[in-house]
C-alpha cells in the first residue's frame, strides 16, 4: 500500500502518464504539499493512494477506512475496491461533509489473506 496523499487537483491523463504513480482512471491527481484545508459546508476531502496486491494470495484485497476528529472516532467505511491497473488498484477517494475546524486523521486498512497494512492521512482544518 503506498501513503495516502490529500489531492490539490485532478488533471486529464495523457498517454504517456499511465504507469505514473498517481494515475487513476479518471486522470492524474496533483497531491497537496498544505496539511491544513479550508472548512464549511459543502467543502471535499480528495484523497489518493493505491493497493499493491500480493498476486499468489486468492484473497482479494479488502479495503477499510476509519475517520477521526480531535482524537474522537467519527466513523469507518468498507468501500468496495477499484479493479487492478498495471499491478496496482488505485484509490481515488472524496469525503464530503462540514469539515469544522479541527485536527482530522483518516486511517486506512488493507487486509489479503492473512496479512494487513495500515496507513494514515494527518490534516488540520480551519
Amino acid at each position: 500500500m503506498s501513503d495516502v496523499v490529500v489531492v490539490r487537483r485532478t488533471d486529464a491523463l495523457k498517454d504517456n502518464q499511465i504507469s505514473d504513480a498517481f494515475y487513476f482512471p479518471g486522470g492524474k491527481v496533483v497531491p497537496t504539499l498544505a496539511h491544513t484545508l479550508k472548512g464549511g459546508p459543502g467543502n471535499i476531502l480528495p484523497f489518493y493512494f493505491a493497493v499493491f496486491p500480493d498476486h499468489t494470495v486468492k484473497d482479494a484485497p479488502k479495503l477499510t477506512m476509519a475517520f477521526y476528529k480531535d482524537g474522537q472516532y467519527l466513523g469507518a467505511q468498507k468501500p468496495a475496491a477499484c479493479a487492478a491497473t498495471g499491478g496496482r488498484i488505485p484509490i481515488s477517494r472524496t469525503s464530503r461533509g462540514q469539515f469544522t475546524p479541527g485536527a482530522y486523521e483518516i486511517h486506512m486498512g488493507v487486509t489479503q489473506g492473512g496479512s494487513k497494512v495500515e496507513r494514515m492521512v494527518v490534516f488540520q482544518v480551519e
